[in-house]
């Protein structure tokens, strides 16, 4: 069997009946009723079985799901599934006798005077770690706050420690909570007990002393308005997957000239300090196109550390003289003993304010000749639209083919022989690669390439209010 462990980002609130009011238990919980979506897809492209099991906080079983036909996309909606009862919240663990790759959407509830949705992946055994880290921390950071969901995905209690850097690295405070096995947990850094003084900007790291830990990390804002409706969701990184290497499939600035910005958090997580460059090609909108490469770079990165900074900002580069585009880059170890995670996040301040979204960098050895993306939809103005992006990790020019699979209608739509530049990225929007279906789509797609590739995807929609903006990674097989 295959697991891949899910630890919503919303542990603190996965159905809708559980609404989140200053004074109840989660009071440093972002506002709002959420409810969750799941989307599975097999990666072996044949039928089999799948079964999604739900988790108290305690590790005992909420409620069980199966799927006896499991080879098109599987999307499992929180709402609709009685044995979780009202106010739900919890983990869960997906099983299945073939190869598959979860993403996870959490989102307020249909009605919501604001919507806000965050999305994450389902973790895998490579994904999973006694060790793992969380590149961005905040407390009341510009209306900013974090909280971390940690998942003990192993069958026995363990003891698991959080502590918290700031930005010179400094270790800050730590605290201990004893998980139970397949239980979950949640750190709010704007509890009292969390101990972080406020303008708090750092990372984390979390240790346990057996149990392999899966982690999901909320960025929110008091989503009172549109202007502060951001929800922005990443995993944690595993120890074993930090990397001297790692891709970062997705960037922009200004994009299309209607605000869409990046920024970068990249945590050292030892041992020893490191120097690190960050090489970024975008292609300058304003400019026909033209590819623009800049290199950053950073010295004396100490451990525990993280490296930060944004596309909107002054860099010192190339990249200052942009007015709007979209690229990729690359972030390398250039010097020292440590090892890089890093998550990248692009919001908007200006004429989509409030929107977000984060996910998280891909470490060297993991591009692939082919990419599965979990959840792809074209469903038209009025609801929810997105596509892809992918990056070529190599210098080599190549092609690629898309595959679309609609779980509305069971049809499978190919578009073939799209050019990828060297070193480059194409910015799929799927209503308009799509040949047919292309406002009635919600499903999966596979990228294959002739060159290894990273790649994200992404969905929001623009005719209600809030951050529906969600991004999350793509799966190499």
């Amino acid at each position: 069997m295959h697991k891949r462990s899910i630890v919503t980002t919303f542990v603190l609130a996965l159905l809708m009946a559980l609404t989140l009011v200053p004074g109840a238990a989660y009071a440093q919980a972002p506002t709002g009723s959420f409810v969750s979506g799941i989307a599975c897809v097999n990666l072996d492209g044949v039928s089999g079985q799948a079964t999604m099991t739900f988790y108290n906080p305690d590790g005992t079983v909420k409620n069980t799901v199966t799927n006896n036909t499991f080879l098109n996309p599987w999307q499992v909606f929180t709402p609709d599934q009685a044995g979780l009862g009202s106010g739900f919240q919890g983990s869960g663990v997906v099983s299945s006798d073939k190869k598959v790759a979860c993403g996870l959407n959490s989102q307020t509830a249909n009605g919501s005077a604001i919507t806000r949705v965050g999305t994450s992946s389902g973790l895998g055994a490579d994904d999973i770690d006694t060790t793992v880290f969380a590149t961005q921390i905040t407390r009341n950071l510009g209306g900013f706050d974090t909280y971390v969901a940690i998942q003990n995905a192993d069958s026995t209690p363990t003891d698991v420690t959080a502590t918290y850097f700031d930005k010179t690295g400094a270790s800050v405070f730590t605290q201990k909570r004893t998980v139970p096995g397949l239980g979950s947990t949640v750190w709010y850094q704007a509890a009292t007990d969390a101990n972080l003084p406020a303008a708090f900007i750092g990372s984390a790291k979390f240790v346990s002393t057996g149990g392999k830990l899966a982690g999901v990390v909320a960025l929110y804002n008091a989503g009172t308005s549109n202007a502060n409706a951001q929800f922005l969701s990443f995993n944690t990184v595993p120890l074993k997957a930090a990397a001297t290497k790692i891709f970062l499939p997705r960037l922009a600035k200004n994009l299309s000239g209607v605000g869409y910005t990046s920024g970068w958090s990249c945590q050292n997580v030892g041992p020893g300090s490191v120097d690190a460059k960050m090489t970024v090609n975008i292609n300058d909108q304003g400019n026909n196109n033209a590819l623009v490469t800049a290199v950053l770079t950073k010295t004396g990165l100490g451990e525990g550390t993280a490296w930060s900074g944004y596309l909107g900002g002054t860099t010192g580069s190339a990249l200052d003289a942009v007015t709007k585009g979209t690229g990729s880059a690359i972030v390398e170890v250039t010097g020292g003993t440590g090892k890089l995670a890093c998550t990248a996040n692009e919001d908007n301040r200006t004429v989509f304010a409030g929107q977000g979204i984060t996910y998280n960098g891909i470490a060297d050895g993991k591009q692939t000749v082919k990419v599965f993306f979990a959840q792809i939809v074209a469903l038209g103005p009025s609801s929810f639209r997105g596509g892809f992006q992918i990056s070529n990790t190599t210098a080599t020019a190549t092609t690629c083919t898309y595959v679309y699979a609609n779980a509305k209608t069971g049809h499978t739509i190919t578009v073939a022989n799209q050019p990828l530049a060297a070193n480059g990225s194409n910015s799929v929007f799927a209503e308009s690669s799509l040949t047919s279906e292309q406002t009635n789509f919600n499903g999966s797609a596979v990228v294959t390439c002739g060159q290894p590739i990273v790649g994200i995807y992404n969905l929001a929609r623009r005719d209600i209010p809030g951050d529906s903006f969600a991004a999350n990674n793509g799966i190499n097989q």
